[in-house]
């Protein structure tokens, strides 16, 4: 018995289980959804969050190349 469901991103119908469309939506998505939406949101999230905890470090690369951009020394001290 196959089962089938309403994608709850673009409410076409999809076979079996579908695919689970965290962080868009709760519910179930489409596989072309999954591929397209939820996949994509996933990434962008994660690269967002390592950015935002390397900015957050005293020591990060992205933290000095920014306070350099601002005219400030930034980055880490130098260690003799």
């Amino acid at each position: 018995m196959r089962k089938t469901g309403k994608c709850s991103i673009c409410g076409g119908k999809y076979d079996n289980y579908g695919n689970n469309s965290e962080p868009v939506n709760s519910g179930r998505c489409c596989d072309k959804c999954n591929t397209v939406v939820v996949i994509t949101v996933r990434l962008y999230g994660q690269r967002t969050a390592q950015l935002m905890s390397e900015l957050g470090s005293k020591t990060s690369p992205a933290k000095a190349a920014a306070a350099r951009a601002n005219g400030k020394k930034g980055g880490r001290k130098k260690t003799v």
